[in-house]
Protein backbone atom coordinates (compact mmCIF):
# COMPACT_ATOMS: atom_id res chain seq x y z
CA UNK A 1 0.00 0.00 0.00
CA UNK A 2 2.97 2.48 0.82
CA UNK A 3 4.33 1.77 -2.82
CA UNK A 4 0.70 2.80 -4.25
CA UNK A 5 0.67 5.68 -2.42
CA UNK A 6 4.62 6.70 -3.29
CA UNK A 7 3.63 5.96 -7.08
CA UNK A 8 0.12 8.26 -7.07
CA UNK A 9 2.13 10.92 -5.24
CA UNK A 10 4.84 10.79 -7.48
CA UNK A 11 2.55 11.00 -10.78
CA UNK A 12 0.33 14.17 -9.54
CA UNK A 13 3.70 15.86 -9.07
CA UNK A 14 4.26 14.76 -12.40
CA UNK A 15 0.88 16.19 -13.67
CA UNK A 16 1.74 19.21 -11.70
CA UNK A 17 4.65 19.96 -13.65
CA UNK A 18 3.08 19.22 -17.42
CA UNK A 19 0.61 21.35 -16.05
CA UNK A 20 3.19 23.95 -15.72
CA UNK A 21 5.16 23.68 -18.90
CA UNK A 22 2.20 23.81 -20.56
CA UNK A 23 1.14 27.28 -22.25
CA UNK A 24 -2.10 28.31 -20.47
CA UNK A 25 -5.13 28.17 -23.07
CA UNK A 26 -9.13 28.54 -21.79
CA UNK A 27 -11.32 25.90 -21.25
CA UNK A 28 -13.71 27.16 -24.58
CA UNK A 29 -10.51 27.10 -27.08
CA UNK A 30 -10.87 23.70 -29.06
CA UNK A 31 -7.45 21.43 -29.43
CA UNK A 32 -7.07 23.00 -32.90
CA UNK A 33 -6.88 26.74 -31.72
CA UNK A 34 -4.55 26.01 -28.77
CA UNK A 35 -2.34 24.38 -31.17
CA UNK A 36 -2.44 27.21 -33.58
CA UNK A 37 -1.15 29.49 -30.72
CA UNK A 38 1.68 27.61 -29.89
CA UNK A 39 2.40 27.25 -33.77
CA UNK A 40 2.14 30.76 -33.81
CA UNK A 41 4.80 31.39 -31.13
CA UNK A 42 7.72 29.28 -31.68
CA UNK A 43 7.22 30.31 -35.79
CA UNK A 44 7.82 33.62 -34.32
CA UNK A 45 10.83 32.38 -32.19
CA UNK A 46 12.42 29.88 -34.62
CA UNK A 47 11.31 30.89 -37.84
CA UNK A 48 9.55 27.63 -38.77
CA UNK A 49 9.52 26.09 -42.76
CA UNK A 50 5.82 24.83 -43.66
CA UNK A 51 7.27 21.31 -43.70
CA UNK A 52 8.01 21.91 -39.71
CA UNK A 53 4.76 23.62 -38.90
CA UNK A 54 2.68 20.78 -40.18
CA UNK A 55 4.93 18.42 -38.65
CA UNK A 56 4.78 19.77 -35.43
CA UNK A 57 0.99 20.38 -35.48
CA UNK A 58 0.54 16.94 -35.82
CA UNK A 59 2.89 16.06 -32.43
CA UNK A 60 0.88 19.24 -30.51
CA UNK A 61 -2.15 17.80 -31.57
CA UNK A 62 -1.32 14.04 -31.11
CA UNK A 63 -0.51 14.88 -27.73
CA UNK A 64 -3.59 17.48 -26.80
CA UNK A 65 -5.99 14.06 -27.70
CA UNK A 66 -4.23 12.11 -25.36
CA UNK A 67 -4.53 14.42 -22.73
CA UNK A 68 -8.31 15.14 -23.44
CA UNK A 69 -8.93 11.79 -23.82
CA UNK A 70 -7.48 10.80 -19.93
CA UNK A 71 -9.69 13.97 -18.95
CA UNK A 72 -12.63 12.14 -20.52
CA UNK A 73 -12.92 15.83 -22.92
CA UNK A 74 -13.64 12.95 -25.82
CA UNK A 75 -14.00 9.58 -26.26
CA UNK A 76 -10.87 7.77 -27.47
CA UNK A 77 -10.47 6.19 -31.22
CA UNK A 78 -11.03 2.79 -31.73
CA UNK A 79 -8.62 0.47 -30.96
CA UNK A 80 -6.98 3.01 -28.78
CA UNK A 81 -5.80 2.38 -25.33
CA UNK A 82 -6.85 5.09 -22.39
CA UNK A 83 -5.92 5.54 -18.57
CA UNK A 84 -3.31 6.80 -16.98
CA UNK A 85 -0.84 4.34 -18.36
CA UNK A 86 -2.65 2.77 -21.28
CA UNK A 87 -3.28 6.38 -23.37
CA UNK A 88 0.49 7.16 -23.80
CA UNK A 89 1.30 8.16 -20.77
CA UNK A 90 5.32 7.89 -21.42
CA UNK A 91 4.92 10.36 -24.58
CA UNK A 92 4.50 12.99 -22.08
CA UNK A 93 8.11 13.02 -21.58
CA UNK A 94 8.82 12.82 -25.57
CA UNK A 95 6.76 16.09 -26.49
CA UNK A 96 10.24 17.96 -26.78
CA UNK A 97 12.56 15.50 -28.07
CA UNK A 98 9.77 14.95 -31.01
CA UNK A 99 9.76 18.69 -32.11
CA UNK A 100 13.12 18.94 -31.76
CA UNK A 101 14.08 16.31 -34.04
CA UNK A 102 12.03 18.52 -36.83
CA UNK A 103 13.93 21.20 -35.90
CA UNK A 104 18.02 22.28 -37.12
CA UNK A 105 20.66 22.29 -34.33
CA UNK A 106 20.33 26.13 -34.23
CA UNK A 107 16.56 26.02 -33.97
CA UNK A 108 17.02 23.18 -31.06
CA UNK A 109 19.00 25.97 -29.55
CA UNK A 110 16.64 28.60 -29.35
CA UNK A 111 13.35 26.27 -28.70
CA UNK A 112 15.40 25.11 -25.56
CA UNK A 113 16.19 28.43 -24.23
CA UNK A 114 12.07 29.42 -25.54
CA UNK A 115 10.83 27.16 -23.07
CA UNK A 116 13.02 27.88 -20.33
CA UNK A 117 11.94 31.24 -20.57
CA UNK A 118 8.50 30.35 -20.97
CA UNK A 119 8.32 27.77 -17.76
CA UNK A 120 10.58 30.45 -15.75
CA UNK A 121 7.58 33.24 -16.35
CA UNK A 122 4.56 31.07 -15.83
CA UNK A 123 5.98 29.79 -12.72
CA UNK A 124 6.72 33.20 -11.22
CA UNK A 125 3.81 35.15 -12.29
CA UNK A 126 1.65 32.01 -10.17
CA UNK A 127 4.06 32.83 -7.69
CA UNK A 128 4.20 36.19 -7.13
CA UNK A 129 0.09 36.61 -7.78
CA UNK A 130 -0.19 33.82 -4.85
CA UNK A 131 2.34 35.64 -2.37
CA UNK A 132 2.73 39.63 -3.58
CA UNK A 133 7.06 38.65 -3.62
CA UNK A 134 8.94 41.81 -3.02
CA UNK A 135 12.01 42.39 -5.45
CA UNK A 136 14.65 40.55 -3.38
CA UNK A 137 11.87 37.13 -2.74
CA UNK A 138 11.72 37.81 -6.37
CA UNK A 139 15.21 37.61 -7.59
CA UNK A 140 16.00 34.86 -5.33
CA UNK A 141 13.05 32.80 -6.19
CA UNK A 142 13.80 33.24 -9.69
CA UNK A 143 17.37 31.67 -9.72
CA UNK A 144 15.50 28.47 -7.52
CA UNK A 145 12.87 28.43 -9.77
CA UNK A 146 14.83 28.24 -13.19
CA UNK A 147 17.24 25.97 -11.46
CA UNK A 148 14.65 23.95 -10.82
CA UNK A 149 13.06 23.40 -14.71
CA UNK A 150 16.49 22.25 -15.65
CA UNK A 151 16.79 19.88 -13.39
CA UNK A 152 13.40 18.64 -13.81
CA UNK A 153 14.19 19.11 -17.72
CA UNK A 154 16.92 16.79 -17.31
CA UNK A 155 15.30 13.94 -15.52
CA UNK A 156 12.83 13.83 -18.69
CA UNK A 157 15.49 13.61 -20.79
CA UNK A 158 16.71 10.62 -18.80
CA UNK A 159 13.47 9.27 -18.78
CA UNK A 160 13.73 8.97 -22.75
CA UNK A 161 16.76 8.07 -23.55
CA UNK A 162 17.06 5.38 -20.99
CA UNK A 163 15.39 2.25 -19.20
CA UNK A 164 14.88 3.99 -16.01
CA UNK A 165 11.40 2.46 -14.75
CA UNK A 166 9.07 5.11 -14.44
CA UNK A 167 9.07 5.30 -10.13
CA UNK A 168 12.63 5.70 -10.23
CA UNK A 169 12.01 8.93 -12.49
CA UNK A 170 8.91 10.26 -10.39
CA UNK A 171 11.10 9.39 -6.75
CA UNK A 172 13.71 11.89 -8.88
CA UNK A 173 10.98 14.79 -9.80
CA UNK A 174 9.63 14.33 -6.31
CA UNK A 175 12.50 14.48 -4.66
CA UNK A 176 13.84 17.40 -6.26
CA UNK A 177 10.04 19.07 -6.00
CA UNK A 178 10.83 19.08 -2.17
CA UNK A 179 14.01 20.24 -2.39
CA UNK A 180 12.84 23.27 -4.65
CA UNK A 181 10.00 23.73 -2.05
CA UNK A 182 12.38 23.88 1.07
CA UNK A 183 14.42 26.45 -0.76
CA UNK A 184 11.42 28.80 -1.79
CA UNK A 185 10.18 28.54 1.52
CA UNK A 186 13.39 29.89 3.23
CA UNK A 187 13.18 32.67 1.22
CA UNK A 188 9.65 33.56 2.62
CA UNK A 189 7.94 34.93 5.40
CA UNK A 190 6.09 32.77 7.73
CA UNK A 191 2.76 34.18 6.38
CA UNK A 192 4.23 33.61 2.84
CA UNK A 193 5.49 30.15 3.89
CA UNK A 194 2.05 28.76 4.74
CA UNK A 195 0.33 30.30 2.21
CA UNK A 196 2.67 28.82 -0.34
CA UNK A 197 2.43 25.31 1.30
CA UNK A 198 -1.50 25.42 1.19
CA UNK A 199 -1.96 26.42 -2.86
CA UNK A 200 -0.04 22.88 -3.19
CA UNK A 201 -2.31 20.69 -5.01
CA UNK A 202 -0.84 17.83 -3.63
CA UNK A 203 -1.11 19.63 0.40
CA UNK A 204 -4.54 20.23 -0.72
CA UNK A 205 -5.22 16.87 -1.78
CA UNK A 206 -4.86 15.27 1.33
CA UNK A 207 -6.19 18.02 3.55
Amino acid sequence: MKNVHTISRAILIFLVFISVNSKCYTQEQSISERVNIRIKALDKELNLSDEQEKQIQKIYTDSMERMAERRGDRPAPSGRRTGMFGGGFGRFGTIDSDVEAVLTPEQVKKYRAFNLKQQLERRMAVLDTTLTLNEDQEAKIRKIVEQDIIIINEIFAEMRESDADRQTIFGKIRDQREKTNKAIEAVLTPEQAEKYRSSMPMRRRRR
